[in-house]
């Protein structure tokens, strides 16, 4: 398996541990993530609050450089998953939007690149069962809480991410891995 990584400007400060643990758990299970040559940030932290152009062209660079990778795109931050998320809804949806973000970044984006949690990668693509199989130890009836703030699961018809009222993706994982639900 192999996917396009967007580690996302997190991956290096505030994220640092998740990002590494990805990394760690992808090589252990064989998936292979190829870090877009060039990327740059999302705009997350300010752009979609000050400009809905800017705020879809700066995801949208990224992307054309998974497009051109011929990779789905896997992201770990629920915030750089939204906003590249948003900008494909932006994209497929709005055609005067399309045009303006094809003026911004110097080429046309179609929307085309399928944008996924790793989560979403580790659950659908490699399966509970396979990564029941590829583990060495459990959580042990450990005790979580499972967080999956807004941002992954809404708005829905953007996300397509599990139910926003109850989800449940992060539960079954750590159901699989021997904890147990607080």
């Amino acid at each position: 398996m192999r996917y396009a990584y967007y580690p996302g400007c997190s991956a290096a400060s505030t994220a640092r541990d998740l990002h590494a643990s990805s990394i760690a758990v992808a090589g252990k299970l064989g998936i292979e993530l190829i870090e877009p040559d060039g990327w740059s940030c999302c705009g997350a932290t300010a752009a979609h609050q000050s400009d809905r152009i800017l705020a879809a062209s700066l995801p949208a660079f990224n992307l054309i450089l998974v497009e051109e990778m011929g990779l789905d795109m896997v992201v770990n931050c629920a915030e750089c998953f939204s906003r590249l998320k948003m900008t494909n809804h932006e994209v497929l949806n709005h055609p005067a939007v399309r045009k303006q973000i094809a003026e911004t970044v110097g080429r046309e984006y179609d929307g085309c690149v399928n944008v996924r949690h790793f989560l979403e990668v580790l659950l659908e693509d490699f399966g509970m069962a396979s990564l029941q199989a590829k583990f060495t130890h459990t959580l042990n009836e450990l005790k979580v809480a499972c967080y999956y703030g807004c941002l992954l699961v809404r708005p829905q018809e953007i996300t397509q991410f599990d139910n926003p009222e109850n989800p449940l993706c992060m539960d079954h994982l750590v159901t699989v891995m021997g904890g147990a639900k607080s």
